[in-house]
């Protein structure tokens, strides 16, 4: 039986060139669903388990240093990966459609599994049994069967039945607890233990079933019926799910993650931001005329990112995250990101016609890049547009961030915010698109 686990990581990005691919990494991906047909560049980020190894899709532009934690890396990936699937759901002000969450059943099983055993130990059985003159007295059992003597007043017996209880963690059940662990330790343990060789370690005298899983999930459902403490319920219910899954799929060809990574990239910054300021319930929407009548379509207005407030100036920043390559005119925002931007800075200029500020922000994946800010000119045959060409009187120019993924999921997934990154962006200003 394998006592330590070796985890084998590679590391890849969102829009990852499939030609590139290993071959069991693309049959795997491809028997998934995450190839299409004439697809060029994979899209995706999360895990997926392939002979053994784990391959992590990072977003777009992520740079993993030699020298990085992989582990620590891939761990917040899926952690943030599992935050942003609880509160997708449910926030849905600002999310984009698209969002296919793949695994996160099972990303969510594996987690309360490793949590309940790090808070709760090895699952155990309490077995009560009859002794004499021991344990706390039966004096039902006593009187019934023994016999007794008179004494004066009072009854005497001789001897006493009694019952002890005995905690037992080497039952049919917690051995199967033991493997579950043990298999979710050496194969994904670096997603919740510290160290998962530990763990492992901590188990090994408690011996694997020798049973078939259909065996295994019929045993718990039987102890499932007569157990009611509410956290052996929880965990016998999932073990089962566990079990029916196929424990297999943990080592082979288990995919956990986001075929397009957009609204994760938006969510990530809108709560690891400072100084954010809800404004989507006051924007502007259309209001249509139908048979003499004015009725507003409120769900139809317009929907910011995130709106950022000077604490201390009468300013304001509108950030749009855009997951764009961002290193080139070719994969730059289109046309109608740029004049949805805009109009933003329009409809807040209205609500807030006292504001001294109002400054566009597109924030791209990366380190760094190339793009330092947008601007609209009128089309003409130059080959090479200059400052004075530009229409910023009529277009305030949007200013262009970028912020580095890996750290970014390293933020999002402890809850902690993006403090540099919030200062750089307060403190724009337009002088800032023109220091070139």
């Amino acid at each position: 039986m394998k006592n330590s686990p070796d985890f084998h990581f590679s590391f890849f990005n969102d829009r990852h060139a499939v030609n590139e691919l290993p071959d069991s990494l693309f049959d795997s991906l491809k028997f998934n669903g995450l190839i299409p047909p004439g697809s060029m560049n994979i899209h995706f980020c999360g895990l997926v388990s392939h002979e053994g190894k784990t391959a992590i899709f990072l977003p777009r532009n992520s740079k993993v240093k030699d020298d990085a934690d992989k582990e620590e890396i891939a761990w917040s990936l899926l952690r943030s990966i599992h935050r942003y699937k609880k509160t997708a759901d449910s926030a849905t002000e600002t999310a984009d459609e698209g969002d296919d969450i793949i695994g996160s059943d099972s990303l969510s099983l594996i987690i309360s599994l490793i949590n309940d055993y790090a808070v709760n130990g090895l699952y155990s059985r309490r077995v009560r049994f009859t002794v004499r003159n021991n344990g706390k007295a039966d004096w039902k059992k006593t009187i019934s069967r023994m016999p007794s003597f008179v004494v004066g007043n009072d009854i005497f017996y001789p001897e006493i039945y009694g019952t002890k209880s005995r905690t037992i963690h080497n039952c049919d059940i917690s051995q199967i607890h033991a493997q579950v662990i043990r298999e979710l330790c050496l194969s994904v343990g670096w997603i919740d233990f510290l160290d998962p060789g530990a763990a492992v370690q901590a188990l090994a005298h408690i011996p694997p079933p020798l049973t078939s899983k259909e065996i295994q999930i019929a045993l718990l459902m039987k102890e499932l019926h007569v157990t009611y403490s509410d956290r052996d319920i929880f965990l016998l219910k999932h073990l089962i799910q566990y079990l029916r899954k196929g424990s297999g799929n943990i080592n082979n060809n288990m995919v956990i993650g986001i075929r397009e990574c957009h609204g994760l990239w938006e969510r990530m910054l809108d709560t690891c931001l400072l100084y954010t300021e809800k404004v989507n319930h006051r924007l502007t929407a259309p209001v249509y005329k139908i048979s003499g009548d004015y009725i507003l379509a409120s769900l139809k207005g317009h929907r910011t990112d995130t709106v950022l407030r000077h604490p201390d100036e009468n300013k304001y920043v509108i950030v749009d995250a855009k997951y764009y390559g961002a290193g080139s005119v070719a994969t730059a925002p289109k046309l109608a990101d740029i004049i949805k931007q805009f109009y933003y800075a329009k409809a807040m200029k209205i609500i807030e016609n006292s504001a001294e500020n109002i400054i566009n922000v597109f924030v791209f994946p990366g380190s760094k890049g190339n793009i330092e800010s947008v601007h609209m000119a009128p089309r003409g045959l130059k080959r090479k547009y200059r400052k004075e060409d530009c229409l910023d009187n009529d277009y305030p120019p949007i200013l262009c961030l970028y912020q580095d993924p890996v750290e970014l999921l390293s933020q999002y997934s402890r809850g902690k915010s993006l403090d540099k990154l919030s200062e750089k962006i307060i403190n724009l200003s337009f002088t800032d698109s023109q220091s070139s």
